[in-house]
């Protein structure tokens, strides 16, 4: 009964665990960008992953993407484009 607590403990953790090693290697990518490239086109390009998570709740969550919302998208796509153009 004791293995069966500790694995149902282990599995409700892992997403966390998962999370913590995906979010340090997020920012580790992020770090040698900064190193490679100007800040002026990493962080712009960085912002821009919103988008995926827009893309992921639209099409994997069948969430509603209003007029608004995607004019907000708009937006963001288009402040990021004049950043690193201009």
């Amino acid at each position: 009964m004791a293995s069966l607590c500790l694995r149902f403990s282990i599995l409700r953790w892992q997403p966390l665990y998962l999370r913590s090693w995906e979010s340090t290697a997020s920012w580790l990518c992020y770090y040698r960008a900064l190193q490679e490239g100007p800040a002026s086109v990493v962080v712009p390009i960085d912002k821009l992953s919103i988008l995926v998570t827009v893309a992921f709740s639209a099409l994997m969550l069948r969430e509603g993407v209003s007029g608004r919302y995607l004019l907000g998208i708009a937006g963001m796509c288009a402040g990021a484009v004049l950043m690193v153009i201009g």
